[in-house]
């Protein structure tokens, strides 16, 4: 749990160029029914969790770049952010696109 609010902030804060990976989830996410862009209805406690996402995004000066909705299939978590960069980790709830394999870092004997 505190990996994810970790990478909720970093997200929102970290600055980076977009790599192709992250404009091909985007335009997964831009057509899915899961999108609160393009959906009807949702469900109060969604609608909350988004209020609170679009809030952040508000208050870290960075409201102007979230525009691309919240994956209502998951926490309502904004779609620009859960596909960015910092979110290499991230999966798709519905399975759609996975996350990136980071590779690892070598140990050092002490």
């Amino acid at each position: 749990m505190i990996g994810k609010i970790k990478m909720i902030a970093l997200s929102r804060l970290k600055q980076v160029e977009e790599e192709e990976f992250v404009t091909q989830r985007r335009a997964i996410c831009k057509d899915c029914r899961f999108n609160s862009k393009n959906v009807l209805y949702i469900r109060v406690y969604k609608k909350i969790l988004k209020y609170f996402s679009d809030f952040y995004s508000l208050i870290t000066f960075n409201k102007d770049v979230d525009t691309l909705g919240n994956c209502l299939a998951c926490e309502s978590c904004s779609i620009y952010y859960k596909t960015f960069e910092v979110a290499k980790s991230e999966t798709c709830p519905q399975g759609k696109w996975k996350h990136i394999k980071l590779p690892r870092k070598p140990r050092t004997k002490k």
